[in-house]
């Protein structure tokens, strides 16, 4: 149940068009997926993965429309913590760690190259070409998780991993 002292709305990214709904005190806003991310990510481009400045616009254009004390991004890795990053809104925003990119670019083939594993995985080079987009797709989410993180005013996480990703990127954290 809400509480009647606070307020709370959610700005997702999904679907065909954008529409805004209320549910049991909480206004929905859902921003249409831009062909670009959606087809092209099907498509395995990495060029898919890249923020659009036109959706991170809409996205604070829907906080500034709003007004709240705080903006919560649930998650370093996506578009909607650029919006304090880009200059787009002054509100107070704090980002959730999630998965850090960083590290799962980083890590994702162990010591190969993506490009290399088309050569020793059973199949056809399209399945080499498709780990060398997610791979490259990666590395420009880490560049983006970077900037998200170190424009954010508040920085959330769990672990001690978490903590650690959060004094890489900001020593001023920790």
């Amino acid at each position: 149940k809400m509480r009647d002292d606070m307020e709370l709305d959610v700005v997702a990214s999904t679907g065909l068009r954008d529409f805004h709904f209320k549910a049991e005190g909480i206004e929905y806003f859902v921003v249409k997926t831009p062909f670009r991310r959606g087809i092209w990510n099907r498509l395995g481009s990495y060029r898919g993965m890249l923020p659009l400045e036109s959706q991170v616009r809409k996205y604070a254009s829907i906080v500034n429309d709003w007004n709240p004390d705080v903006v919560h991004v649930h998650g370093s890795e996506d578009s909607y913590g650029l919006i304090k990053a880009w200059g787009f809104t002054d509100k107070p925003v704090a980002v959730s760690l999630q998965g850090v990119m960083t590290a799962c670019a980083a890590k994702a083939y162990g010591d190969l190259l993506p490009v290399q594993i088309h050569g020793r995985v059973r199949g056809t080079i399209g399945l080499g070409l498709e780990c060398y987009r997610f791979w490259k797709g990666t590395l420009e989410r880490a560049r983006y998780e970077e900037i998200i993180v170190r424009s954010a005013d508040m920085i959330l996480g769990r672990t001690q991993f978490d903590h650690a990703w959060a004094c890489a990127y900001r020593t001023d954290v920790c």
